[in-house]
């Protein structure tokens, strides 16, 4: 929750690749940190990586996602969430 973006995706692809399971939860700590950690351009990417991996992504992570393109003034990202939602 401080923002450590970097150090998230990291931790995040060490336990994807040593198959830890991952859950709705753990994408939505990453997606976090990616939008407190200043790399809003990784906040869709972890959302597309989530579907691609065969989990739909949670009201919650829509909200850290939305939430965290907004204090950005990535109005374009928003959108995309908010047309993501359904």
């Amino acid at each position: 929750m401080n923002g450590r973006s970097d150090e998230a995706m990291l931790l995040f692809d060490s336990m994807y690749k040593s198959g830890v399971p991952t859950t709705s939860v753990t994408y939505g700590a990453v997606i976090d940190a990616c939008g407190r950690g200043g790399k809003h351009d990784k906040v869709l990417h972890v959302l597309d990586l989530m579907e691609s991996h065969g989990l739909k992504p949670t009201p919650i992570c829509y909200k850290i996602a939305f939430r965290g393109l907004l204090v950005a003034k990535d109005w374009g990202g928003a959108m995309e969430v908010f047309s993501r939602v359904r």
